[in-house]
């Protein structure tokens, strides 16, 4: 487990959250007689979540954005609970990292519209 925990936000994260696996997570190789030969390129495959908040109070904003600066953007793994109460996984918890850091849009006085990626370590 990572040493720091992402913060608890009073904001709800929008819907859809959107998961998908990272990259090619195969090798292939064709032969001489045309058969193409395969295998897993990685023992395991991460996933990457797409995570957007349509209104985060600046409050939460400041957290989040002090929470960025303490885990040095894409820099150290934290953990991450999963909001989908119908998650596979149980507990959903996992070990992540910002893919990229965090967007933060300004939509109405003291209202933010943000947007990141976790990748799953």
């Amino acid at each position: 487990m990572a040493t720091e925990t992402f913060p608890a936000l009073t904001a709800v994260p929008g819907y859809p959250l959107e998961e998908r696996y990272s990259g090619i997570s195969s090798l292939t190789s064709k032969a001489e007689a045309g058969y193409v030969h395969g295998r897993k390129r990685y023992t395991t495959m991460r996933k990457i979540w797409s995570v957007y908040y349509p209104y985060m109070s600046s409050t939460d904003k400041n957290t989040l954005d002090a929470f960025v600066v303490t885990v040095g953007g894409t820099a150290i793994d934290f953990d991450w609970t999963n909001d989908d109460p119908n998650c596979a996984d149980s507990p959903p918890d996992y070990e992540v990292r910002f893919l990229d850091i965090p967007v933060f849009k300004l939509v109405d006085v003291d209202w933010w519209e943000v947007s990141f990626e976790l990748l799953e370590i």
